[in-house]
């Protein structure tokens, strides 16, 4: 990471079924999970950003349960990445959007 990057938020949270930390920072996403598993996003890959409720799981089961909900970053080369099970999902989403911003990056 560039040496003037500054970690804005950080989201507990897992990647593809590992468990970590999202760190939100002034030019990338940066996931950093249990077994030294990293990851970084640059804002400029992404292209979209948003929460998604996912169907099944726990609600099927109980009806007064809260639904899961993960975090769908689209990325330019038409991949993406989804984070689960993160708890503070209005303030991560809030601060994602933001960094973009900053950046120059509008995410839709």
């Amino acid at each position: 990471l560039p040496s003037d990057s500054e970690r804005l938020g950080k989201f507990k949270c897992a990647y593809s079924g590992q468990a970590g930390i999202l760190h939100v920072t002034t030019y990338h996403l940066c996931f950093l999970g249990a077994k030294a598993r990293k990851m970084t996003i640059p804002y400029g890959d992404i292209t979209t950003v948003g929460m998604q409720a996912k169907k099944g799981g726990l609600k099927a089961l109980l009806p007064f349960a809260a639904p899961a909900i993960s975090l769908n970053v689209g990325l330019k080369n038409n991949g993406s990445a989804t984070f689960t099970g993160i708890v503070e999902k209005d303030a991560c989403l809030k601060t994602i959007v933001a960094a973009a911003k900053e950046r120059g990056v509008t995410l839709g």
